[in-house]
């Protein structure tokens, strides 16, 4: 019986342990982008929308801004940023800080805070919150389930 009930909190510890390693991994990957690229001012260029569509759900649209900037060496780069944002978050016209990689200038990104850390501190954070919750669930599955005494 106690098997079954430890069932549970093993897969949400489980599954809380794998959100937090992608949240450190991508953690890392934010570390490394940040560490090896270049900064740069850009503007926002336009703004474009796009209808996203999720099988069998509704749509939704999304904008994707375009940014101009000029690298350390002169040449002027535009990208499609890949992040997302709400229709009122960038306009045309808009002063952004750009970050790319230097051997590779449309390798870039705009160097926000939400664009670099949003990702890691979802999975990291839903995942130490998922292991919390097990740990609460094994101390339940343990010492919780004792008998009152009948009346």
């Amino acid at each position: 019986m106690i098997l079954i009930r430890l069932f549970v909190p093993t897969l949400f510890m489980l599954i809380g342990i794998l959100l937090a390693f992608k949240g450190f991994e991508h953690g890392y990957t934010s570390y490394e982008l940040v560490r090896g690229s270049v900064s740069a001012p850009g503007e926002i260029t336009k703004v474009v929308p796009y209808l996203s569509s999720k099988a069998g759900k509704t749509s939704s649209l999304q904008y994707f801004p375009d940014v101009k900037y000029t690298t350390a060496k002169g040449k002027e780069i535009t990208f499609r940023s890949q992040i997302t944002s709400r229709a009122d978050h960038y306009k045309a016209g808009d002063k952004v800080r750009v970050l790319y990689q230097e051997d590779d200038p449309k390798d870039a990104l705009i160097g926000s805070f939400s664009a670099i850390w949003s990702i890691p501190l979802i999975f990291g954070s839903g995942g130490l919150l998922v292991m919390l919750f097990a740990s609460w669930f094994f101390r339940q599955s343990i010492y919780g389930y004792k008998k009152k005494p009948q009346d």
